[in-house]
């Protein structure tokens, strides 16, 4: 049987971990998917993990900001 992927292993438990969008969630897999098909090292591995985590946080706030905004705009509409 062959080893996971460290990139898809990273996405499967970022995906368990936060609550975001189909949409964000789809890109970032079909992204990982064109990479695993890379013969990348080691090295290079490391820094995309850590790019994907950051990316995961960064759309967390940027989901969640732009939900309040909905909200506010809902409330202000409906005064």
């Amino acid at each position: 049987m062959p080893k996971e992927n460290p990139l898809s292993a990273l996405l499967s438990q970022l995906n368990k971990e936060y609550t975001l969008s189909e949409e964000f969630k789809t890109r970032v897999s079909n992204l990982i998917e064109k990479l695993e098909g890379l013969n990348l090292p080691n090295e290079q591995i490391q820094t995309l993990l850590g790019k994907v985590r950051e990316t995961y946080e960064r759309q967390v706030l940027v989901e969640s900001c732009r939900e309040e905004s909905r909200k506010s705009l809902t409330r202000i509409q409906d005064a």
